[in-house]
């Protein structure tokens, strides 16, 4: 079962990512004035996006800690690729 969270960090390193350029775009939508509705979801989206990155780097904490390999070559790359960011 641990391992099966492990294989999700890409979706759930992204996914917050995604909200919070929606809701930057929002923002910015929103500065003149003429678009008032969709103020709504702004808030609640820095929130979302804040908790789920904050629990996506927890994750790559520990998938990192207890240096889980992958049989995936994608994962081997992904893994690859993102480690000069870490160093």
């Amino acid at each position: 079962m641990g391992i099966s969270i492990y294989r999700q960090t890409a979706l759930l390193v992204h996914f917050p990512i995604g909200i919070l350029v929606v809701a930057l775009f929002k923002e910015v939508l929103t500065l003149n004035g003429k678009r008032p509705g969709l103020r709504e979801g702004i808030h609640l989206m820095i929130y979302l996006g804040a908790i789920l990155a904050i629990l996506s780097a927890l994750l790559g904490w520990l998938l990192r800690m207890h240096n889980i390999s992958y049989n995936s070559e994608s994962m081997r790359i992904n893994i690859c690729c993102h480690e000069p960011l870490i160093q």
